[in-house]
């Protein structure tokens, strides 16, 4: 089972399944955010997800694991991060939030050196008091506190539509040269802003804290093509899938 028609096509494509052993049922959370009450922060929020070097990368993270030295992704997510932890110094009086999957060994290591960088930083600075990394707590609650969300090769990207939150996804460096094939996401730009480039990422947030954005309004058709499902009966759907293949095995097929 796997959450996108894009996730199961790229298996599909590159021969690690075939179309009748893969089902696709959306992704689980997506029952949250479907159920969720809709609100505008009481303060302006930039939330960063951060990303794997090899996001959408199967070969490379079969080899490799989802950190490959200074391979995937690597100089976008320096350049993002590094701008991100610059124009939380700039703002102070705007919270900016990182939210990897965890905190720690390579995936720490690599946003400490960036906020190091971009805040310039020497020997035992401290980070701006604005600027936090938080691994504990729930995605959702994140977006819904947050006015920008910033996200790239994520759903959360789809989550923060539903939540009609401001969405950019950066698209430079290797994500629109060398590993451009690796984006399994639709076309989304009429829905979302994309930043071809250092100075539009910086240029987007500074629009966001000004009050100046721009709003995108998505289709329901490109979160339904790329999450599958936001009907709010995605776990059920799986629970589903589960016991009729139980009951298959049970009776010997």
């Amino acid at each position: 089972m796997v959450g996108t028609d894009a996730f199961r096509n790229m298996l599909i494509k590159r021969g690690y399944a075939k179309p009748d052993d893969v089902s696709m049922t959306g992704v689980p959370r997506f029952d949250i955010s479907a159920a969720a009450t809709k609100s505008k922060p009481e303060k302006p929020q930039v939330l960063l997800f951060s990303f794997f070097l090899a996001s959408g990368q199967v070969e490379l993270v079969s080899k490799e694991g989802v950190f490959p030295e200074k391979k995937g992704f690597y100089k976008l997510f320096l350049d993002v991060h590094e701008q991100f932890a610059r124009l939380a110094k700039e703002n102070p009086d705007v919270a900016f939030v990182i939210k990897p999957k965890w905190y720690v060994s390579q995936w720490k290591t690599l946003i400490d050196m960036s906020v190091e960088k971009g805040c310039e930083l020497t020997g035992s600075d401290a980070w701006p008091s604005n600027l936090t990394v938080v691994d504990d707590v729930p995605a959702q609650t994140l977006i819904s506190a947050s006015g920008l969300v910033i996200a790239f090769n994520s759903t959360t990207i789809f989550e923060a539509i539903q939540y009609d939150k401001h969405v950019l996804m950066p698209l430079y460096e290797e994500a629109s040269s060398t590993h451009s094939d690796y984006l399994y996401l639709p076309d989304t730009k009429d829905s979302i802003h994309l930043a071809r480039s250092s100075n539009e990422f910086i240029t987007i947030v500074e629009q966001y804290i000004s009050g100046k954005l721009d709003k995108k309004v998505a289709d329901e058709s490109l979160i339904n093509e790329a999450v599958g499902y936001i009907d709010g009966s995605v776990s059920g759907r799986i629970q589903a899938i589960i016991i009729e293949q139980i009951d298959q095995i049970t009776r010997g097929e």
